[in-house]
C-alpha cells in the first residue's frame, strides 16, 4: 500500500490533476507529430527535386521513371526505389531496385546548399538485354547464349572536398557480379571554387578558368577479376574457332610483339607494363594502373601532350610516374 502511494506521488503533480506520465505521454505524441510532420516535409522537397531531376533528363532523351522517395530529417539520407532507364531499340534497359543518397556535409551558399562530402549507391541493378539487340549483334548473341540477358550490378560515389586545401577526393566503384569490381580513384587540386560557387547549367568565362585551373594530383584504375576475364576469353576463343588456351598463348605473343615495339620507343617505361600485363594475362586476378606526379599534372600538361605528338605523351606519363601492378595483395592496392 505504501509503495502504491508512493508511486502515486512519483505519477502525479502534487497539485494533483493531470499526472506527470499523461504529460509525458501529451509531450511524446506531440513531439513524434512534429517529427512526422518535419519528415513529411524533408520527403516532400526530395520528391521535388527528384522529379526535378528526372525531368531534365528525360528532356535530355533518356526514359526514365522511379518509385517511392523517402528522406530523413537529420542524416540528410535519401532512397529512391524502382529506377528504370528505357534504353532505345539497340540498347539495354537499366533496373535499379534502390538508389541511396548519403550527404554527409554540407556548405550553404546564400539560398543553396552545396555537398561537400557525399556518397550515391545502386543496389540490385539489372542489365537487361533486348530481343533487337540480340538479333542485330552476333557478339551480343554469343554473350547471351552463354550468361543470359540480365547481367546484375552495383555502384557507388563517394565524393569529398576540402575547401581549405582546394583538394577533391573522388572513387567510384562499379560491380559486375560474377565478372568484375572496378574501382577508379582521382584527387584534384585547386578546386576549392566548387565550395564557393554554386554551378549553373552554363558555364561562365570565371568558371572555365577556374576549371582549366584545376590540377590532377593522383589517378588510378583498379580491376579485380571475379570470373569475368574467363568468360570473355572463353567467347572470343569460341568465336576464333581456337581453344581458351590457344587464345591466351597468341595474345601472350602478341604482348612480346608489341614489347619489343616499344622498347624502341621508350623502354624504360613501357618494357615493365607490359611484363605486368602478360602477368595478368596469365593469370588474371587483380590490375592497377596508377598516376602519381610528384608535382600535379595541370591543363597546359595535358593540352600539351596531347597537340606535341607521341615524345609529348611519353615525357607527361614519365612525369606522371605511371605504373602498372597485377596481382597485389587487396593491402597493397
Amino acid at each position: 500500500m505504501r509503495r502504491e502511494k508512493r508511486m502515486n506521488k512519483l505519477f502525479h503533480k502534487s497539485s494533483g490533476g493531470i499526472s506527470v506520465s499523461a504529460m509525458l505521454i501529451v509531450v511524446i505524441v506531440a513531439l513524434s507529430g512534429g517529427y512526422l510532420y518535419a519528415d513529411y516535409q524533408v520527403d516532400s522537397r526530395a520528391q521535388e527535386k527528384v522529379a526535378t531531376f528526372v525531368e531534365e533528363v528525360r528532356e535530355s532523351g533518356v526514359e526514365i521513371s522511379h518509385g517511392k522517395v523517402n528522406a530523413t530529417l537529420f542524416n540528410h539520407h535519401v532512397s529512391i526505389a524502382d529506377v528504370f532507364i528505357a534504353g532505345d531499340e539497340n540498347e539495354a534497359d537499366i533496373q535499379i531496385q534502390t538508389i541511396l543518397i548519403d550527404v554527409r556535409k554540407l556548405q550553404t551558399i546564400g539560398a543553396e546548399e552545396v555537398p561537400l562530402s557525399l556518397s550515391i549507391s545502386a543496389h540490385n541493378g539489372r542489365i537487361l538485354v533486348k530481343q533487337e539487340m540480340i538479333e542485330a549483334d552476333s557478339q551480343i548473341k554469343l554473350f547471351v547464349e552463354h550468361f543470359g540477358d540480365s547481367l546484375k550490378f552495383g555502384g557507388k560515389l563517394d565524393y569529398d572536398l576540402d575547401p581549405e586545401s582546394g583538394k577533391l577526393d573522388v572513387l567510384v566503384t562499379k560491380t559486375l557480379d560474377d565478372f568484375f569490381e572496378m574501382k577508379t580513384s582521382i584527387t584534384l587540386g585547386s578546386v576549392a571554387w566548387l565550395a564557393e560557387d554554386v554551378v549553373d547549367t552554363e558555364v561562365s568565362d570565371e568558371e572555365m578558368a577556374n576549371l582549366m585551373g584545376s590540377t590532377l594530383n593522383e589517378f588510378s584504375i583498379l580491376l579485380d577479376n571475379f570470373g569475368g576475364v574467363e568468360k570473355m576469353r572463353q567467347i572470343s576463343a569460341e568465336e576464333a574457332g581456337i581453344t581458351v588456351d590457344e587464345f591466351v598463348k597468341e595474345t601472350t605473343n602478341s604482348l612480346y610483339a608489341l614489347q619489343e615495339e616499344l622498347d624502341l620507343q621508350g623502354g624504360e617505361l613501357f618494357v615493365p607494363m607490359i611484363d605486368e600485363i602478360i602477368k595478368f594475362v596469365k593469370a588474371p586476378k587483380n590490375i592497377k594502373i596508377s598516376l602519381n606526379p610528384e608535382i600535379p599534372l595541370t591543363s597546359n600538361d595535358f593540352m600539351g601532350a596531347i597537340f606535341g605528338g607521341e615524345a609529348a605523351i611519353i615525357q607527361m606519363l614519365v612525369r606522371a610516374k605511371i605504373k602498372v601492378e597485377t596481382n597485389q595483395e587487396a593491402s597493397l592496392l
